[in-house]
């Protein structure tokens, strides 16, 4: 149960206390820490950390080398009366770390902390229809309805019109004006027409990179992703664990107070 509330690579706090986990004896409760010792295992390629914090100033003789034979330093377990000075922060630390990025999508109300690395990425891909990766100073479109990751220039006509139509399907917003997209496109005093067909002609090229060219709607002189398509953005968290810490997991080995 604990493995399947962790993503890989997250983070597991475990508060050891004497009233212990119900499968394991009351008089070997340091034994808990077996438990994250086996949750860490269930991960051989992205494992999570693992913290384990105390409110007790001693232990049974053996927990320093039971913490030690599992793989863990007892040096690092935190105080509880630390709470807000080093516990809270040491966490949050640890998740910045590594959930640097964040993603925003039309499956889910709020955003979620995403790793950095490649497991991560396919993953988001395989879930989206359409991902727009807007880190490292450069703006990615992938997900299933392309053959492969495109890469724009950050302000290009094609990186904005992607971004907007993704911000529109993100808000359920009614699209973006058919002259919106076109007096962007236009030399200053264009006529109303040419506005219009450079419009349709980028938007049939932005068409042409999706398996299904019906992805992009036409309704109400604007242009928007059809309702069923699914989108995401991605990009670099800034600050959010000041307000909630995304914690992946947490494992206390004592019941609630």
């Amino acid at each position: 149960m604990v493995g399947s509330l962790l993503l890989p690579g997250g983070v597991l706090v475990q508060d050891v206390h004497l009233s212990t986990l119900y499968f394991i004896p009351a008089d070997r409760w340091w034994e808990s820490i077996y438990l994250a010792a086996t949750v860490r295992g269930m991960f051989p390629k992205h494992q999570p950390a693992v913290r384990f914090v105390s409110n007790k100033r001693g232990y049974a003789a053996t927990f320093g080398r039971d913490l030690m034979d599992a793989g863990f330093d007892p040096r690092e377990v935190m105080d509880k009366a630390e709470l807000d000075a080093s516990v809270v922060p040491s966490i949050a630390s640890d998740v910045d770390v590594r959930f640097p990025l964040e993603l925003t999508s039309s499956l889910r109300s709020r955003p979620i902390p995403v790793a950095a690395h490649e497991d991560s990425r396919h993953e988001i891909e395989r879930a989206l229809d359409l991902v727009e990766w807007d880190v490292g100073g450069r703006v990615e479109l992938s997900g299933r309805l392309l053959t492969g990751p495109v890469t724009f220039r950050p302000g290009s006509n094609e990186a904005v019109t992607w971004q907007r139509l993704i911000d529109e399907r993100l808000a359920d917003g009614a699209g973006v004006p058919v002259a919106e997209v076109g007096q962007r496109l236009a030399e200053e005093g264009a006529e109303r027409a040419e506005i219009s067909n450079l419009a349709a002609r980028h938007i049939h090229a932005l068409r042409g990179r999706l398996s299904s060219s019906a992805a992009i709607v036409t309704a109400n002189r604007a242009y928007a992703l059809d309702p069923a398509v699914t989108v995401g953005r991605v990009r670099r968290r800034a600050g959010s664990h000041l307000r909630q810490p995304p914690v992946s997991a947490v494992a206390k080995t004592d019941p609630p107070e």
